[in-house]
């Protein structure tokens, strides 16, 4: 059984449960450059359907890539 965690989203405020080293998030494609923007946005963990959003992994905003 996996042990979750009860979060709060830092961008949208809706509760979710994180599983740590087993958790979704694990699951989702993010590049060094969104992960980089999204941490310098939010402090902590977002809900799956934000990351999704700023990701780029469902229909929405993403995260803008950063010029190389």
């Amino acid at each position: 059984m996996t042990r979750t965690y009860p979060k709060q989203c830092g961008r949208c405020g809706r509760p979710f449960e994180c599983g740590l080293s087993r958790c979704w998030c694990k699951d989702v494609s993010v590049s060094d450059a969104q992960y980089d923007e999204i941490a310098k946005r939010y402090d902590d963990c977002l809900c799956q359907t934000c990351l999704a959003e700023l990701t780029g992994n469902a229909s929405g905003p993403s995260v803008p890539e950063s010029p190389a």
